[in-house]
């Protein structure tokens, strides 16, 4: 019997519990980016009614919003963002299938937008070639993204 994280009793990943989980957080990245585009307006419209003297200041917030957002939020009992909850996937601790902590998400958040950056996403073909369908943000955090069995 495995629990919510695809784990079982005794720690050991279900195998059911990543199939199908490359797609759905693709289109789960999709949503999470459209609801985190959202604060561009309001950003927007902040440095406009200020006549651009807080445009340094929201630039500076627009650029932490999605490191806030995704950590924040992996961090909950629940385990992931809103695309990955209407997708059905949640981000758990690998060593024992549980809830990650905020550093630990952060750690996860941190690296995967590295991997943006730096290599244009392109090391996040990872997935396609490990048996988890892991990335390797988390292979480096210790996380695992899997079906939400709950």
């Amino acid at each position: 019997m495995t629990n919510s994280s695809g784990y079982d009793s005794t720690g050991i990943h279900s195998e059911h519990a990543s199939e199908g989980v490359v797609a759905r957080r693709v289109v789960a990245y999709l949503i999470d980016a459209f609801i985190l585009s959202l604060a561009v307006p309001a950003g927007l419209m902040i440095s406009f009614l200020s006549l651009g003297l807080l445009s340094g200041l929201v630039g500076l917030v627009l650029a932490i919003i999605p490191f806030l957002y995704h950590s924040l939020l992996i961090a909950t009992p629940r385990g992931a963002t809103l695309g990955q909850r209407l997708l059905g996937l949640r981000v758990s601790n690998l060593r024992n299938g549980g809830n990650v902590d905020f550093f630990q998400a952060l750690l996860q958040v941190v690296l995967f937008y590295a991997t943006l950056g730096f290599t244009g996403g392109l090391l996040l073909l990872w997935c396609l070639f490990d048996d988890k369908g892991r990335c390797l943000h988390e292979i480096f955090s210790g996380t695992v993204t899997t079906r939400d069995f709950a």
